[in-house]
């Protein structure tokens, strides 16, 4: 499965933007129309080489539908 995986970063007091270990991911994927059997769901896992991401929530991109917005987060390496 093709997807982009970004870190989204957060802001501290300052305003200032940083990246998190660990932190909060938005993952593009291809469309799938809810119901598919491809289409990704609430706490499914996706995998980049080692690395695992929970998936929060899942959401279509824009209204174009082509792609899916993943919200995950990374596990910790066991």
């Amino acid at each position: 499965m093709w997807g982009e995986v970004l870190a989204v970063p957060a802001s501290d007091a300052s305003g200032v933007e940083v990246c998190l270990p660990k932190g909060p991911y938005r993952i593009t994927v291809r469309f799938a129309d809810v119901g598919a059997a491809s289409r990704p769901r609430t706490y499914q896992r996706l995998t980049d080489g080692s690395r695992i991401f929970t998936i929060l929530a899942v959401t279509e991109r824009d209204s174009s539908g082509k792609y899916l917005t993943c919200f995950a987060r990374e596990e910790e390496p066991q």
